[in-house]
């Protein structure tokens, strides 16, 4: 045997052609990736052109542009049916008329979106202080907004003295009932899930949040008898009838009220638009970002995300490289905001409540007369003692998020 000396041998031409076919490949993924990356990045900076983030600015002769022309289609076809069922005037008066209302529904959509649900002292007030772009702000007085919004019921709802903004499922929803009961449809409990199994048909497929939102706003006929004032809830027959006035409203007959100039913003996070419902914890995912299952009647089984970049416990804020996945194991009461246009993640969770006592662990079906310990594995015997530090205990793993709009979209 004689040891090789001199360059090591070539590769054979075989196995030189797969190497250069491999290496032909890999530039070619890298290149896709890269390619892929870049249109990432402007079509990002292309969306932040044409949907600028949501501020409480009052821009009234922008947001008129836009409306011509983000609503061309949508605002003509409303301009029509006004001036054909509600007042005769030339077109481009029509258009005016709407454009004015529509306006001040963007400047106070605007300012809930950011602000959250108000009162109308409050909001009269946060409105007082938006930058104004040119003249003065349309609203004179708290009884002036007052009555503006008790008159806009299909664009914002009032829920314990605070106004809220109405999502446009839920505004399309009111459109299709009202629609149906002109048709002569009986709406009463026994067609409901049918007919919103029909509404959701009209939804375009892949925008699964859409399907779900309108419960968000109206959870039952009994609710919408009392929340849309043209509307009336017959309790004898369990039936939703139509008021007369129905027919003399504008913003339940226009389809433009249904879809105001925001209403398809990307990024949008509505900070007047809450839940508070059961979640089972999922898992912990890229990025930072805990996922829970909504496991009550308000959208069973939608997904809600927790992003841990803006969250602290205990007053402190939490470390997102070391995430505490052993919180919420089980069950938990979860709070947050929807952002309606973020099909795959629209509930974004600002709060996190571990359950005093899950169903895994109480009284009832847990081993009679024992509880787990937070401290340990074992069963303990649940004298006060006991009780007391597993409430304690629970209590101090609750999370909740500083996130600001600012720093959501």
């Amino acid at each position: 045997m004689y040891a090789r000396t001199g360059p090591p041998r070539p590769f054979n031409q075989q196995q030189q052609e797969i190497h250069d076919r491999r290496e032909a490949e890999l530039e070619a993924e890298r290149a896709k990736k890269a390619k892929e990356l870049k249109d990432q990045k402007e079509q990002k900076e292309n969306q932040k052109k044409e949907w600028p983030d949501v501020t409480v600015d009052y821009n009234r002769e922008l947001w008129m542009d836009q409306y011509k022309k983000r609503h061309d289609k949508v605002l003509g076809e409303s301009v029509d049916i006004f001036v054909d069922k509600f007042e005769k005037m030339e077109k481009s008066q029509a258009e005016d008329h709407l454009l004015n209302i529509l306006t001040k529904i963007t400047f106070v959509e605007n300012n809930l979106t950011a602000n959250g649900a108000q009162t109308v002292e409050k909001l009269f007030e946060n409105l007082q202080k938006a930058p104004v772009a040119s003249g003065e702000i349309p609203f004179k007085s708290i009884e002036e907004l007052s009555e503006f919004l008790d008159g806009t019921y299909f664009n914002f709802r009032k829920e314990f003295d605070e106004y809220r903004n109405i999502g446009v499922q839920g505004r399309r929803w009111i459109q299709f009932i009202k629609n149906k009961l002109d048709e002569g449809v009986i709406v009463d409990e026994d067609t409901f899930h049918d007919l919103y199994a029909e509404f959701q048909e009209s939804i375009p497929s892949g925008h699964e949040f859409a399907r779900r939102e309108a419960s968000f706003d109206f959870t039952d006929l009994r609710q919408m008898g009392k929340t849309v004032p043209v509307f009336k809830y017959e309790k004898s027959t369990g039936r939703l009838e139509l008021k007369p006035e129905a027919q003399q409203c504008v913003f339940i007959n226009l389809p433009i009220f249904s879809d105001t100039l925001n209403s398809s913003h990307p990024s949008k996070a509505d900070f007047s638009r809450t839940f508070d419902c059961f979640g089972i914890y999922k898992h912990t995912g890229y990025p930072a970002r805990q996922t829970f299952t909504v496991a009550d009647e308000t959208a069973p089984e939608a997904k809600a995300d927790l992003f841990l970049k803006h969250c602290s416990q205990r007053g402190k804020q939490i470390d997102q490289k070391k995430p505490p996945t052993h919180l919420f194991n089980n069950s938990a009461a979860i709070h947050g905001i929807i952002a309606p246009m973020k099909h795959l993640n629209a509930l974004e969770v600002l709060g996190v409540e571990v359950l005093p006592l899950s169903l895994e662990n109480n009284l009832c079906t847990g081993p009679s007369g024992k509880i787990k310990h937070p401290g340990s594995d074992e069963l303990r015997t649940a004298d006060f003692k006991t009780v007391e530090e597993v409430l304690n205990a629970n209590l101090e793993k609750s999370v909740s998020s500083t996130a600001k709009l600012s720093k959501i979209n």
